[in-house]
């Protein structure tokens, strides 16, 4: 059975609480010029949003190609915002880390039926 509206607002406020970190969302885009010229790029989308980085276990120290190099990277959820636009082009970073932590998303949990908070699977860039 679906929450009530009232019920429904009341899950995402107590949800929010538990965001205590920020962090800032970057898009890629890749743009090709008159010449056929790639130039890839980060777009910043959104900044001091609310966000928590929480550990998935034990999954960590694994190797992925990035930027045509090996990057060591560790997997986590990241905790937004019901209402958070993200998609698994997006880079992440938590600025209220020092230092600043960047985050690549790779898969977006959901949308839920009465969703409280978004999640996405991301790999930590070192």
């Amino acid at each position: 059975m679906p929450l009530l509206p009232g019920q429904l607002l009341r899950q995402r406020e107590i949800a929010e609480r538990d965001l205590t970190d920020l962090c800032e969302l970057h898009r890629y885009q890749e743009v090709i010029a008159d010449t056929g010229e790639r130039t890839k790029s980060w777009t910043p989308l959104a900044s001091d949003v609310p966000c928590r980085v929480v550990s998935v276990g034990s999954i960590t120290g694994r190797e992925r190609l990035r930027n045509e190099a090996i990057a060591q990277v560790t997997q986590w959820v990241l905790v937004l915002p019901w209402s958070q636009d993200v998609t698994s082009r997006d880079r992440i970073y938590v600025t209220s880390a020092s230092p600043v932590r960047a985050f690549d998303v790779t898969q977006v949990l959901g949308p839920h039926t009465d969703e409280v908070r978004r999640r996405a699977m991301v790999d930590e860039v070192s």
